[in-house]
């Protein structure tokens, strides 16, 4: 691994802040590193991350660089919501320079198109393959 690759991992790692049964404060330090035009799409990631039905809302802070999620307790474990979010953490990072390609006048109606992909090929629990491929012509 790459020392570029080790070092996004370690800024992409949460780290669980507080926790109580059904909600936990994520602290994630590369969210903190989104410019500030690009900011006004934190709702439409964390819509993107809300996709199973036992995540109920996620509340974004680039400020801060934390996550609250809300999470339904008697479907999902906190261990399985924090794995999930490390997979999608991982399949964005891989496809990064991907993603980075974007025209920013296009991220709205891609974001939407991967919430339809993560929809159609997620089962309803937290479990995400983490080496999905995200299809080139989503990301186009």
């Amino acid at each position: 691994m790459a020392f570029q690759d080790f070092a996004l991992r370690l800024l992409a790692r949460p780290k669980v802040l507080h926790r109580i049964p059904g909600r936990l404060r994520v602290h994630i330090p590369i969210l903190k590193m989104v410019p500030k035009e690009g900011r006004e799409l934190a709702p439409m990631f964390a819509a993107l991350l809300s996709v199973p039905e036992s995540i109920e809302h996620i509340d974004p802070c680039l400020v801060t660089g934390n996550l609250v999620i809300q999470y339904d307790s008697g479907q999902s474990t906190e261990q399985e919501v924090l794995d999930y979010l490390n997979g999608m953490i991982d399949i964005v990072l891989r496809h990064r320079d991907r993603l980075a390609r974007i025209p920013p006048e296009k991220i709205p109606a891609v974001i939407k198109q991967l919430e339809i992909f993560f929809r159609e090929t997620m089962s309803q629990r937290l479990v995400v393959d983490r080496d999905l491929e995200i299809p080139d012509d989503l990301l186009a």
